[in-house]
């Protein structure tokens, strides 16, 4: 052999001696050396850990009508490279699914790692699917939220998702309860990742849903929708809202708003039909503000029930007038002011009450606020004190323009006049129920915080009755029961906030029956009606249609025929304190918390006599000081109500000149010893005004009606 060939053997033999010693150690570094490693990797990719969902809780009204359940469907997917006989098969899976075989080949032939066939079928189809036993073929079975009523109570009930996981309505307020919590299977899957039963290692099984059992009453509910929508399409309104409520406790048998839709096929509407107008929509309540204005005034004894106001003469505040749809030339009771829902009238019972306690008045109703109801997309309204506290801006929230609320609120303050007094957090949940039927928790009325005195509210509900005999709410009337309206009429802002729309208003009603011994309050509000759109026309029948509808059902028995009975006069009676020897500051505070007016004679640092000029309403009290001056303090841009705390101290008589409500000039200027009497220049310094209608930027006058 030459030498030659004989090296180059060697270099090979000693090449694949080199080789063959590397593989076996590079098997010995994985074999042993690295074992618990690779052995680990190896376990985790052929691991499978699968979600196994919960199942959502169902939904039921206050009788156990379910409203939201659940149905087994089946979902049927394929893994294209291992389907055979694609073509024969795919006519095969058409045929049960009812598509065209050319779209189950296409999905046979994908080169995707898996496809859906059809999702969300019954378990029916999706059997007759698996008889066929084709390779590459599977199905997984699943849950859907069906809604079996329909449209009924979709806003209160809502939606959810079928992709994205999406909740609306109560789904999405009371999701902590109806959820539940997945469990996790985690086992050895096959190479197309299903795990393989026999392999599994670890099982924890779901901790399924509560269920809910909410205050909505079946019947209520579809009364409530069929007739706001009979109203909706009659006067071609924009949209509607209705709520039912139980007064004493804050329950709501029934919210309804239009348009509607079918939470089953959600995404086929628009979503302005998703919105639930009770919560959501603002609007301004009008007239149906009235009689929380003359419940204040009562409350805080600045009026009482027989006091007369004269309507006959239109009211000018800062250049703005107010006049009453049907001038009246008399003298009108606080009853015969909410009866014949007057302007004029109630502006000046507005004026007893002052500026502040209106506005605090309004904010004790819960107007302006949340009223915390278990859904979503709640508007907490529009009142702003900064419109209120200037005379003109505390005229219009009076027959309720420049604020907005939402019928939940409504509906929650008309049951402070009906309940006696209280504030109720509404309720929509009775009770949580745990996976057996058996009751987990049960919901409790809450009492936000008293509002009124019992007498105060019984004496507003006779009030209102009266609206229904003999004022603009004769449509409401319910056969065999007494009932107590208000009716609304109010403009519609623009959305730029300048202004109102011309001839665009919304109408409302809000009742209670029956009168003596309230069960039910019903608020119903048409957004912009066309044609006819006042609301005694528009609302007040659909509130008479709904409550003869539900009375029965309710089990409320009738309560007669109401009458209209003239009711005695009432004497004035002041309760006011005697101040003698008191600070004047001390005085002025008190007697104008109770709503008087105030005037200083003579000069001194303490009260030494005082006494009460009229007899009726808005008296002004007297106050006679002695003792010596002090010095002038600086009262220039601050408000009359504020001058005067500050002048108190000092004992000074004041003069007033103009009119407004804050001082835009003073003399002695400021510093200077007061020697004689104090005249303080009144005018405004920011005036806030509603906006008005493009008829009434105009002439200046408003003469919105109940």
């Amino acid at each position: 052999m030459a030498a030659g060939r004989k090296i180059r053997l060697f270099v090979i033999y000693a090449a694949l001696t080199v080789f063959f010693a590397a593989a076996v150690g590079r098997l010995f570094w994985l074999q042993v050396i690295e074992n618990h490693f690779y052995a680990e990797l190896a376990r985790e990719q052929s691991m499978d850990r699968e979600r196994i969902p919960a199942v959502r809780g169902v939904i039921y009204d206050r009788n156990g009508h379910p409203l939201a359940v659940n149905e087994d469907v089946v979902s049927v997917y394929c893994i294209p490279g291992l389907v055979r006989n694609k073509k024969e098969n795919a006519e095969k899976v058409a045929e049960i699914l009812g598509v065209e075989p050319s779209k189950v080949l296409a999905k046979f032939e994908s080169n995707r790692k898996s496809e859906w066939l059809g999702r969300e079928l019954t378990p029916e189809v999706g059997e007759r699917i698996m008889e066929l036993r084709l390779a590459g073929v599977f199905a997984e079975p699943g849950t859907l939220r069906v809604y079996p009523e329909e449209e009924l109570a979709c806003h209160v009930l809502g939606y959810v998702g079928r992709r994205d996981g999406s909740l609306a309505g109560a789904e999405r307020g009371l999701n902590q309860y109806l959820e539940g919590l997945p469990g996790v299977s985690e086992g050895v899957g096959d190479a197309v990742g299903r795990q393989l039963p026999v392999l599994t290692e670890t099982y924890v099984p779901p901790l399924h849903g509560l269920s809910c059992v909410l205050t909505i009453d079946k019947w209520c509910q579809h009364v409530a929708e069929r007739e706001l929508a009979r109203a909706v399409e009659k006067h071609r309104a924009a949209a509607g809202a209705v709520v039912i409520m139980r007064p004493a406790t804050g329950e709501v048998l029934a919210m309804a708003s239009y348009p509607n839709y079918d939470p089953n096929r959600y995404n086929e509407y628009k979503p302005e039909h998703w919105r639930n107008n009770a919560v959501s929509y603002l609007y301004e309540p009008g007239s149906t503000i009235k009689p929380f204005i003359a419940a204040a005034a009562l409350e805080e004894g600045v009026v009482r029930v027989g006091d007369e106001f004269d309507v006959s003469k239109k009211i000018t505040i800062s250049g703005y007038t107010i006049t009453d749809l049907r001038p009246l030339d008399a003298a009108l009771s606080v009853e015969d002011i909410i009866a014949y829902s007057s302007n004029i009238g109630i502006v000046k019972i507005s004026n007893c009450l002052g500026s502040l306690r209106t506005f605090e008045y309004l904010e004790l109703f819960g107007f302006g606020a949340p009223t915390g109801i278990n859904l979503p997309g709640e508007s907490r309204g529009l009142l702003d004190y900064e419109r209120v506290k200037y005379p003109v801006g505390r005229a219009y929230a009076s027959f309720g323009q420049g604020f907005g609320i939402t019928p939940l609120q409504m509906a929650l303050a008309v049951s402070v006049l009906a309940n006696g007094g209280r504030l109720m957090r509404p309720m929509l949940v009775r009770s949580v129920l745990d996976d057996t039927g058996a009751e987990a928790y049960r919901f409790e009325p809450t009492v936000e915080r008293e509002v009124l005195s019992p007498e105060v509210a019984r004496k507003v509900r006779l009030m209102m009755e009266q609206t229904v005999v003999r004022g603009g709410g004769e449509l409401a009337v319910v056969e065999g029961y007494r009932v107590a309206g208000k009716t609304g009429t109010s403009q519609v802002g623009r959305a730029d906030g300048r202004g109102y729309l011309k001839g665009v208003y919304n109408a409302s009603f809000v009742g209670i029956v029956p009168v003596d011994k309230p069960e039910v309050v019903i608020v119903v509000v048409i957004f912009r009606p066309r044609g006819e759109f006042f609301g005694g026309k528009v609302a007040a029948p659909v509130f008479a249609r709904i409550a003869e509808d539900i009375l029965p059902s309710l089990k409320v028995p009738p309560t007669g025929t109401p009458t209209y009975n003239e009711p005695p006069p009432t004497k004035w009676e002041t309760r006011i304190p005697k101040f003698d020897g008191a600070d004047p500051s001390e005085a002025i505070t008190e007697i104008a918390g109770r709503g008087f007016g105030v005037r200083l004679t003579d000069a001194g640092g303490s009260v030494s006599d005082m006494y009460i000029n009229g007899t009726g309403p808005c008296s002004v009290v007297e106050l006679r000081l002695s003792g010596e001056l002090g010095v002038m303090p600086d009262v220039e841009g601050k408000s009359f109500r504020d001058a005067m705390r500050l002048l108190a101290p000092t004992g000074a008589a004041v003069t007033i000149s103009g009119e407004g409500g804050d001082v835009i000039a003073q003399s002695p200027a400021p510093g200077r010893p007061i020697k004689g009497e104090v005249t303080l220049e009144l005018g405004y310094l920011e005036p806030v005004v509603p906006a008005l209608s493009e008829s009434d930027e105009e002439t200046g006058e408003t003469d919105a009606a109940g």
